[in-house]
């Protein structure tokens, strides 16, 4: 799709008089369930491709990710902030990228 698509789109919902219309009858609870459950199967095809949750980065099927923690001066994490707004990525992915980069530059990675 275009990036004309999408601003088009963008215009249409963010534009006061165009009227919200009913979803009709939400459901809820189990019966959401079911449902989601019903149209993930259509579209994906098989339950071996629906999986509950996200993936743990780098860990074995069921296992833990390893946590780092760190503190960082104030004006760097709100540059790190800045970055994550621009790009849209997560705190978790940008640092992801910062410690790959710092082990190529050591050469511990590929």
């Amino acid at each position: 799709m275009s990036d004309q698509y999408y601003e088009d789109l963008a215009a249409s919902l963010t534009d006061e008089s165009v009227p919200v219309t009913s979803a009709g009858k939400v459901k809820t609870g189990a019966a959401a369930a079911a449902d989601g459950r019903a149209f993930l199967l259509a579209e994906y095809g098989s339950e071996d491709a629906i999986r509950m949750g996200r993936p743990h980065v780098g860990a074995e099927k069921g296992g833990k990710s390893p946590v780092v923690r760190g503190a960082i001066p104030r004006s760097e994490f709100e540059l790190l902030e800045g970055l994550r707004a621009k790009t849209g990525r997560s705190q978790s992915e940008l640092v992801r990228e910062a410690v790959h980069l710092l082990l190529e530059r050591h050469k511990l990675a590929g």
